[in-house]
């Protein structure tokens, strides 16, 4: 049996996605977008910041890819062991870092959610990740038993979905950040997956189809918040979220480019190198005291440079914290190493697997004492 080949295309989209992220956390939680910007900063700032949207969305669909299995419905619970480990630790480590060297005093509520990130929503990403993996056996059943005909059903609905929301949040998808919009886009990764989808296209035609999503959203949003009109300035944002039909757009072209690369043995362990570390990024720089007490106050440094100088300073700062949060990862991929972390989490997953089964047997067992 042949082992598949990893598609280090993929792992360049986590990489660039996460960079994006960054990219949106420093515009957006640094201040810069509310810290009244010239017209040519604001909109060179929103073209930084339409430009990394799509990173949310490519990182659900590369779950629904990667997540989809004809042959295994169910994932394996040690991945999700080993990134709640993960997104423990940080939470934890940087609550008493901040404790002992920050200037404010923290009290029992920030320790509180510091040891239960997850169920306190500490990071919005993970926490939706969380209910999407629970989920997950049940859409990639879904997927499994669809045929074309379900699969063009679910897309058409997909897309009334999609374009509501955009000018309503009538189902209460709060703009992407909830489980459903995820459970949207990993059926739309796991469809891609299913029926190869990205080979419907070339990489030129997926790139047209991402510049120009990308372009109406970009120019919608200077037009209408320059229109001198309160109503369409108002709507100025209606393209500019998750939900928004050329931001999916954009992250299915950006997926669908990029996973069709081939990359050379050196430039892979590159990609590697980053990509393993690529998640760790968001839970450092994005940590509640991190954002209170560094990101935030970016724009106080940046707002008033000439206009080369704000743009130079925002790619920088980007930079600067995504191999600052690369760097502290490997130091903890090392601890995780020292302490085995791997071994408990499969520990943890045989546990999980042998009472589940046990359970199953036991509902088994009574379902055919009550048919008899």
């Amino acid at each position: 049996m042949n082992k598949v080949s990893r598609n280090y295309g993929i792992d360049l989209l986590r990489i660039i996605s996460m960079l994006s992220v960054v990219f949106l956390h420093v515009l957006g939680h640094g201040g810069i977008l509310n810290s009244g910007l010239s017209p040519i900063k604001f909109s060179a700032a929103w073209f930084l910041e339409i430009l990394a949207y799509p990173a949310v969305n490519c990182f659900v669909l590369i779950s629904g890819y990667i997540g989809y299995k004809s042959e295994k419905i169910f994932p394996k619970p040690k991945n999700l062991l080993v990134l709640s480990f993960t997104v423990i630790f940080y939470s934890i480590s940087l609550f008493l870092l901040f404790m002992f060297f920050g200037s404010e005093t923290l009290g029992l509520q920030e320790l509180v959610k510091s040891f239960f990130p997850i169920i306190m929503k500490n990071y919005w990403f993970f926490t939706a990740y969380v209910g999407l993996f629970l989920l997950s056996p049940l859409l990639n059943l879904l997927v499994y038993k669809s045929n074309i005909k379900h699969t063009f059903v679910y897309l058409i609905v997909f897309s009334l979905f999609n374009i509501i929301s955009t000018i309503n949040d009538s189902f209460s998808l709060l703009s992407g950040y909830s489980v459903m919009w995820f459970v949207f886009i990993y059926l739309i990764g796991a469809i891609i997956k299913k029926y190869n989808l990205s080979n419907l296209f070339s990489r030129r035609i997926w790139f047209v189809i991402f510049i120009s999503s990308f372009a109406i959203t970009w120019i919608s949003k200077i037009l209408l918040h320059f229109s001198n009109i309160p109503f369409l300035a108002n709507c100025s944002d209606i393209l500019a979220n998750y939900v928004s039909p050329t931001i999916v757009l954009m992250a299915i072209g950006m997926f669908c480019c990029l996973s069709k690369i081939n990359c050379s043995s050196r430039f892979s362990s590159v990609i590697s190198f980053f990509a393993t570390s690529a998640f760790s990024v968001y839970l450092i720089h994005d940590n509640t005291f991190v954002r209170r007490y560094m990101i935030s106050k970016i724009h106080s440094f940046i707002s008033d440079l000439n206009f080369f100088l704000f743009i130079l300073s925002i790619i920088g700062f980007v930079v600067a914290i995504f191999l600052t949060c690369i760097l502290a990862d490997k130091m903890r991929i090392l601890f995780f190493k020292l302490i085995k972390i791997d071994k408990l989490s499969e520990q943890i997953e045989k546990l999980i697997k042998k009472s589940l089964n046990a359970v199953y047997i036991r509902f088994e067992n009574i379902l055919n004492s009550k048919a008899e």
